[in-house]
Formats: C-alpha cells, structure tokens, sequence
C-alpha cells in the first residue's frame, strides 16, 4: 500500500509515516523504479506493536448468473477455492433488489482486502466495472474472474484423480470410497 493508503489505515497523518520511516521506526517495501514508495501493512503494524486488521478475500456474486453453475454452485467452489488456499473470505451478493454495491465499494475502501473474485463480469454494468477495476488497481487489489478458478480447480482435480488412481490401483473398494467422500 502506498505512505497515503498506510496512514489512513492507521489513522495518521503521512508526514508520521515519512517521519517513523527517517527514524527507522518502520520500513518500507524494496522500492521499484518508477512506482511510489510501498508498505506491508502486517509488517508496519508489526513493526509499531500494534494487532493489524483482519484482511480478506472478497468474494463478489450475482444472484443472475451468466455460466454452468448456480449462484448456489458458484458459492460452493468459491468459499472451497478460499479455504483450500487458506484464505479469509467475506462474501457480497448482489442482487437487482438490492443495494450491495455500495457494501461492495465500502469493503474495497476499508483497506481489508487482498484479493476480489468476481463471479460473472457480466452481471456488472460497464461503467460499474470501469470503476471497480480503478479502484482495486489504486489499492493494489488483484481482480480474480470466476472462470480462471474454475480452470485450476478442474486441473487440480484432474491432477488428483491421477494421483488416486495411481495410488489405489485396481482396488474397486478405495475408489468406491474416495468417489462417495467426493460426492456428498
């Protein structure tokens, strides 16, 4: 994040952090030719003895889907995807009915979130994206479409399923289990 980003996440004035950084009281990022000066903020809050946020993946859905899956089963390998990577995760649905953009763009805004998985790009107006895409490319935050999760689910499972096979054999009984133990 960037000295603006740090001091309004820890509620001071940037001068403070330019201050803190002269004083080797803090640290920043390697910093890269070209691009601002950037900070961790676990490692800053660290640095200060101060508990840092809880940050999260936000997990964007419609309630109109435009692929395969139901919102349900679009939920389902979402909150799995998350927790297989050890993820934090919040989740906003939106819906025709309600007014959870803003929730949306109030999340992006507290500083919180490292990552946004969006379900269906096509259930976000144009300009609506536009300015989503802005502003989690100002805050850093990576944008991750639903159906780039797909693909690596379906080639990690793939992968597995391999894996089984090889490890089980011909042994019907293991197979039948693990096929049982993946179908629930």
């Amino acid at each position: 994040m960037t000295k603006l980003d740090l001091a309004k996440a820890i509620g001071v004035h940037r001068t403070t952090i330019t201050h803190w950084v002269k004083s080797d009281k803090i640290h920043p990022e390697p910093k890269q030719q070209g691009k601002p000066q950037l900070f961790s903020y676990r490692k800053v809050m660290m640095e200060l003895g101060r508990e840092p946020k809880e940050f999260y993946t936000l997990i964007y859905l419609s309630d109109v889907t435009c692929n395969e899956f139901t919102p349900e089963e679009e939920l389902r390998l979402l909150k799995n995807f998350c927790v297989g990577n050890g993820w934090r995760f919040k989740i906003i649905i939106d819906s025709i009915l309600s007014a959870n953009s803003n929730e949306l763009f109030k999340a992006l805004l507290s500083g919180c979130v490292e990552r946004m998985i969006i379900s269906s790009m096509s259930s976000i107006g144009f300009v609506e994206f536009k300015y989503l895409k802005s502003l989690c490319d100002e805050k850093l935050i990576p944008i991750i479409p639903l159906q780039q999760i797909t693909n690596e689910t379906l080639d990690f499972c793939k992968h597995a399923i391999l894996v089984v096979k090889k490890l089980a054999g011909t042994n019907e009984e293991i197979l039948e289990d693990i096929r049982n133990e993946f179908c629930k």
